[in-house]
């Protein structure tokens, strides 16, 4: 009972992925709850176990990719160069790429703005920010 659970489960969560994303190649593998924005980009055999996806910036993520638990993808910060102090209404967007074969470990937050380089693994003490 439990197998047809999670499988109705991986079904409902790739649906809700494959629905806002901008563009995906099978395979896509959405393990856990994810959201996506509609500006995401998926490359073949793309992996989540719990993924969120926010902001106004470009998400691009390459081909065998990996995630762990709860992992955040960040692309838009405050405006902190604004004309109220510490910041405004209005917001920086910063794009996020993730080249080819990278996995990242539970509970990793991306940023927008950094370098995310081919064939790297990112664990929560590790991680990516401008």
């Amino acid at each position: 009972m439990k197998k047809i659970i999670f499988s109705v489960l991986q079904y409902l969560y790739k649906q809700k992925v494959v629905k806002r994303v901008s563009d995906y190649t099978e395979p896509l593998k959405v393990n856990g709850y994810s959201t996506v924005t509609d500006k995401t980009i998926l490359g073949k055999n793309v992996n989540f176990n719990g993924m969120k996806i926010g902001g106004c910036g470009k998400v691009t993520i390459g081909d065998n990719f990996h995630s762990g638990r709860e992992c955040l993808m960040i692309t838009q910060n405050h405006n902190y160069n604004g004309k109220k102090i510490p910041y405004d209404s209005t917001y920086i967007c910063k794009d996020i790429e993730i080249e080819d074969n990278v996995w990242i470990g539970d509970r990793v937050i991306i940023l927008g703005g950094g370098d995310n380089r081919r064939r790297n693994n990112y664990t929560s003490r590790k991680c990516c920010s401008e």
